[in-house]
């Protein structure tokens, strides 16, 4: 039978931080999020790292709703790119990011998909 997925077990913390909170605020959510982000290349990393001072304490929450479907960093943030263009999308069973292609080294394009991809966003999140 072919692996359709990798499984991931969350631990005792990451539980703790989904059902109470992850007591980030204004100035550490943008670092602990670089802590937790596994791109899938450099490039990727560094279009995440340039993003996030464009964007507002509650743009970087709604991100991670958009992202992980809560708006806690309960586990790893993974970032991949999945299409040429086109707005992001993301996979918040497996906390996956997909980006589009032409936005990576574009942090003016990024910004702009991004919060049209947030603006649009009808939820799937659990917080």
């Amino acid at each position: 039978m072919k692996e359709i997925a990798k499984y991931h077990m969350i631990s005792s913390k990451e539980l703790r931080n989904l059902l109470e909170g992850d007591g980030l605020d204004d100035s550490n959510i943008r670092e602990n999020i670089m802590e937790h982000l596994q791109p899938e290349s450099e490039s990727l990393r560094s279009a995440i790292k340039r993003l996030l001072p464009l964007l507002s304490y509650n743009e970087i929450r709604q991100l991670l709703k958009f992202w992980t479907g809560t708006m806690n960093i309960t586990s790893r943030l993974l970032v991949d790119v999945q299409r040429d263009s086109g707005l992001p999308t993301a996979s918040t069973c497996f906390f996956r990011l997909h980006l589009p292609r032409d936005a990576i080294d574009n942090p003016s394009l990024l910004l702009a998909r991004v919060r049209m991809a947030l603006e649009h966003d009808i939820g799937t999140g659990l917080a």
